[in-house]
């Protein structure tokens, strides 16, 4: 909500952040957590023309842009192809995901509410995590926890020729 209240005071309008742009908003906002605890700077962007939308982040306002632009640019070559022809006025707005988690880090503050120092489970925690789900739902499989165990024994085995 944070961030949504950031973009909003960047100009976006309420209005514009229906269900399903706040869906991807929260989506490129957790996929971008493990990048906020290792310290790297991450904005991310809501743009839109009217009638398409695009959420986004990089690691910088310009970088941001440029796929924002890429985006609608080749949206619009695809468009052209079927005899749309139509040059579109992009609005963009943008904001600083760990301004948001120092906000969200003061208000907890504020009320006495503890926060972990980092935001997103590290991947060993979440293997010791994916093996306590494994084991709950024994004798069930998963197709999810199989496919994280087997990149991780994947990346340990790499680690271990290396």
């Amino acid at each position: 909500m944070v961030l949504i209240d950031m973009l909003i005071e960047a100009g976006a309008k309420r209005a514009q952040l229906d269900d399903a742009v706040m869906h991807a908003l929260q989506l490129e906002m957790i996929s971008r957590f493990h990048d906020i605890d290792e310290g790297k700077s991450v904005v991310l962007a809501f743009a839109h023309d009217g009638r398409r939308w695009l959420i986004s982040s990089a690691a910088t306002v310009n970088d941001v842009m440029q796929a924002t632009a890429e985006h609608f640019i080749a949206t619009d070559e695809t468009l052209a192809k079927f005899g749309v022809t139509v040059t579109p006025r992009v609005s963009f707005y943008c904001a600083p995901l760990h301004e948001a988690l120092a906000t969200v880090r003061t208000r907890a503050a504020e009320h006495d509410i503890q926060l972990p120092e980092r935001i997103w489970p590290t991947p060993d925690e979440l293997d010791a995590g994916a093996g306590l789900l494994a084991a709950a739902i024994a004798p069930r499989t998963s197709p999810i926890i199989e496919k994280w165990q087997a990149s991780r024994q994947s990346e340990a085995a790499a680690d271990v020729l290396q």
